[in-house]
């Protein structure tokens, strides 16, 4: 296995770090959360092809629960990692410390027991999905996946949101329920499919570390590169696809009309509050409904 060490580690641009290059920590964020895992993940796997040491390195972890299901650990790493597979667990570390991995984001949340910033949490990084293809009918019911998995793609159904909101206010020992109420007519429909939350891939690894791990991997290898990020290559033969299609083929029409939509209701500090991470804008305790009923 060629050695890594003495070499200057590469960013995604191609130019070697310590020479000129960008930090080796920009490297890390440079490249999507896919990427960065893979080149890890390889390289690992080429080491222990070879030699798989004795793990040094250890872990604590904290675990929420969501609707039942262990979905996410949160892990830190205590010690300083010399072998494959302690570096593994601390690159891992590291990703959950990124603002894109929600999960380890709603973990701390909850551990922090802070409901206001529960809410803010989901209302703003839960894209909405509409409940149909075509419309918002069974807006207070249809889900698509669960709750776990929309906290981990970051986006459902607004029953699936509610559950969510849900599910991590009752972690953070708040009582809740799931009810429902008739929106309010000054809502604008459009908003509740707003665009997708934008979440960099910024995982805290300083430039000393990635070295470290790349020096004890022993790896020549370089970063892989994503496919055609821009779509340069693909956005031609796109086009191409849709000249082909059928003259009058159009996107079916899509109903905006809302009617009752799923709500939390919460009691906290002794009080009732009714809640609604449908709203874009929507404060805490100000639902933007009403005749309320579960």
């Amino acid at each position: 296995m060629p050695s890594g060490r003495g070499r200057a580690c590469p960013d995604t641009s191609g130019r070697p770090v310590g020479s000129g290059g960008e930090p080796a920590a920009d490297f890390a964020q440079g490249v999507s959360r896919r990427v960065f895992l893979r080149f890890l993940g390889g390289t690992v796997a080429a080491v222990a092809a070879g030699c798989v040491p004795g793990s040094t390195s250890t872990t604590v972890s904290t675990s929420i629960t969501v609707a039942g299901t262990s979905s996410t650990t949160v892990g830190t790493a205590l010690a300083e990692p010399s072998d494959v597979w302690g570096i593994w667990r601390e690159a891992l570390a590291a990703v959950r410390t990124s603002p894109d991995h929600l999960g380890a984001r709603a973990a701390r949340l909850v551990a922090a027991r802070d409901p206001e910033a529960i809410f803010r949490f989901v209302r703003d990084e839960i894209v909405t999905f509409p409940p149909q293809r075509d419309g918002f009918e069974h807006a207070v019911t249809e889900m698509r996946w669960g709750v776990e998995a929309t906290l981990r793609c970051g986006a459902g159904t607004p029953r699936e949101q509610a559950e969510l909101l849900a599910a991590l206010l009752t972690q953070a020992g708040i009582s809740t329920e799931v009810v429902q109420g008739r929106l309010d007519a000054a809502v604008d429909r459009r908003l509740l499919l707003r665009p997708n939350a934008t979440r960099p891939f910024e995982p805290e690894i300083d430039e000393a570390r990635l070295e470290r791990w790349l020096r004890v991997l022993e790896s020549d290898e370089s970063p892989p590169n994503d496919i055609d990020p821009g779509g340069a290559d693909s956005r031609p033969i796109a086009d191409l696809l849709i000249a082909e299609l059928p003259a009058g083929t159009s996107a079916p029409g899509f109903d905006w009309t809302v009617d009752s939509v799923p709500l939390v209701r919460a009691e906290v500090g002794g009080q009732e509050v009714l809640l609604n991470p449908l709203v874009p804008d929507a404060a805490f305790g100000e639902p933007h409904v009403d005749d309320v009923a579960s």
